[in-house]
């Protein structure tokens, strides 16, 4: 009984090792797309961009203060009194327009591995699984073309209003008022593909302000000239924008961004950034060329620097800077679905299987099934083939794939900053001093010797000895004192955030179906034979027949042709009650495949 027992475990550890081999056939395919656009699906392109940045508004006002007196007695009115006030209000706008074009390419090679059921191990008409499963392989790739360029400009807006209103009495009274009224746009720089444009001076003249041709012109500098305003165009990029006496520097340059590609699990990236805008504005110098009148002057010489010789002195009394820079950055995401299409001879039941949780996502009965790689095909094998030759396409599922995010990062901080006095003399000869170099003669004199009494040497002599400094070189040493830099600098950040030139995840299109290869679900034999005994007499229903099929399912059904059904938990049944002639029987497994003998 023991040994029994352990040639049944035999036979079904047998019969399970034999189910379980498999063999994968692994196909390698490349998908490939060009030009698709990074704002979206078909022709889409980005919107026009309009960013407040900020609005400032300002009303403060004293006054009057003082007192006049009428003293009477005819020497009139004596004292004074003052009033003043501000208002307005400062801000500024950054935008973009007309910017369009802009791509992605990408390889996508992939091996793809379907793993079936080996020759001979699979029952018919039972269900098989087969498992789908992909890798990236080298050779990936996603490529951006940064977009066209159109115009991005950052503007700012002044409305200032200012009054200082003295009334001065020393018998009569006087009042020099003096008003101002500023209502303008500046634009701090514009960029196109071709070019960069800012605010600059060229020239300065003496004559009436504005010439003609200019709407406007600079405040007199101190002795009385006018510098010309001017748009700076410049080619090239990047283009730097040197502190030219408006109060403006930084750079510009195109926000061509190029990403780098990588790779994470079967998804691809890229990613890109750029810092493409630093500007800097000094406020009070930029507002002090526009306004007239001894206020331009004093304000946009509130902070400067002057080298005379040697000597350089730096001053700041006041300055306000406004601080743009702008990063522009792509990221770019690629994770797609693949699909593959399983192709058989004949119309079958078919589920697509979660490998994980084993939940069924589709079912259907065709003559082919689409699964996405990852997933099991689960297929009822027909009863009546030996074997059925699938044939596999490859395509990239139709669905959001593609994650473009366009935006650009700025930071707009604003720096006021005072008292700062730094003077240095650079070091310099004010004397070369006099150096005097000796002077030497080649002198004869007699050395005779016993052999040669009357011979002749020469010795070269110098006046003086050496050389001296008759009169040293004075070297004036530089030195540098000062404040070092501002004894009072308080930054404040206006805004620091990011805006969306596109966001949004979209099916990429332009991949194009791919052909695998082709395997084999190759059945187990599936057949019955018949052995029989004579009747014993003629007429008499003594006939024997004994029935084996070759595999199969068990349970097992034998219909006889005396109309007998036997169940049968083994795969031979006999019937001893037939009749004489042709007998056939058929055999039904479990999973209602028939065989007849």
């Amino acid at each position: 009984m023991k040994s029994k027992v352990i040639i049944s475990l035999l036979l079904v550890l047998s019969q399970g090792i034999s189910h379980a081999q498999t063999t994968t056939m692994s196909d390698n395919v490349m998908f490939s797309t060009t030009q698709q656009s990074i704002w979206g699906p078909g022709n889409a392109y980005v919107s026009d961009i309009d960013v407040p940045l900020f609005n400032v508004p300002w009303n403060t006002s004293f006054g009057p203060v003082g007192g006049i007196t009428n003293v009477g007695y005819g020497f009139g009115s004596w004292g004074g009194q003052i009033s003043a006030g501000t208002w307005g209000n400062i801000g500024a706008r950054f935008y973009m327009k007309g910017i369009t074009a802009g791509y992605v390419d990408v390889d996508y090679p992939i091996q793809a591995d379907i793993t079936y059921p080996s020759a001979n191990t699979i029952d018919r008409g039972t269900w098989v699984t087969v498992n789908t499963d992909y890798n990236v392989t080298n050779g990936w790739a996603l490529n951006s073309s940064p977009p066209s360029m159109g115009e991005t400009a950052l503007e700012m807006t002044t409305n200032l209003n200012a009054y200082i209103h003295p009334t001065v009495c020393i018998g009569y009274c006087t009042s020099p008022n003096v008003d101002v009224n500023v209502n303008e746009t500046f634009p701090i720089f514009k960029i196109n593909q071709y070019e960069a444009i800012y605010p600059g001076v060229t020239g300065s003249y003496t004559g009436s302000c504005p010439p003609p041709g200019f709407g406007y012109c600079t405040s007199p500098t101190p002795t009385g000239a006018y510098t010309l305003p001017a748009w700076i165009k410049q080619s090239g990029f990047p283009v730097m924008m040197p502190n030219n006496g408006l109060g403006i520097s930084g750079f510009l340059d195109l926000p061509t961004t190029q990403t780098n590609d990588y790779i994470y699990g079967n998804c691809l990236g890229a990613f890109g950034s750029k810092h493409y805008v630093q500007v800097g504005v000094d406020l009070i110098k930029f507002m002090g060329n526009f306004i007239p009148g001894p206020v331009g002057v004093v304000m946009k010489n509130l902070s400067n620097s002057y080298s005379i010789g040697p000597v350089n002195f730096t001053y700041n009394l006041f300055s306000s800077t406004l601080q743009l820079n702008l990063h522009n950055q792509h990221q770019f995401n690629f994770c797609p679905n693949v699909e593959g299409t399983f192709n058989f001879p004949v119309p079958l039941n078919f589920e697509e299987v979660d490998p994980i949780s084993g939940a069924i996502l589709e079912t259907g009965f065709s003559q082919s099934a689409t699964v996405d790689l990852g997933n099991d095909l689960r297929v009822e094998y027909p009863c009546n083939y030996e074997f059925a030759d699938v044939d596999m396409n490859y395509n990239i599922k139709n669905e959001d794939n593609f994650t473009s995010h366009i935006y650009d990062s700025l930071a707009l901080d604003f720096i006021i900053e005072a008292l700062q006095f730094d003077l240095s003399l650079n070091s310099f000869q004010l004397f070369p001093g006099i150096w005097i170099s000796p002077v030497c003669a080649s002198i004869p004199y007699p050395c005779g010797t016993w052999s040669k009494p009357w011979k002749i040497c020469w010795k070269t002599v110098c006046v003086p000895p050496v050389g001296f400094w008759l009169i040293p070189p004075i070297n004036i040493p530089g030195f540098s004192i000062g404040t070092g830099g501002p004894l009072i600098s308080i930054p404040f950040s206006l805004a620091n955030f990011k805006y969306d030139w596109y966001q949004g995840t979209y099916p990429l299109g332009g991949f194009t179906a791919q052909n695998g290869g082709t395997f084999t679900l190759d059945a187990m034999e599936y057949s019955a034979s018949a052995t029989g005994l004579d009747v014993d007499c003629k007429g008499d229903a003594t006939g024997e027949m004994t029935a084996t099929v070759v595999n199969g399912v068990a349970p097992f059904t034998f219909t006889w042709p005396d109309g007998t059904i036997t169940n049968s938990a083994t795969q031979s049944s006999t019937n001893s009650n037939l009749l004489a002639g042709y007998n056939y029987v058929t055999i039904e497994d479990a999973n209602n495949c028939q065989v007849v003998t």
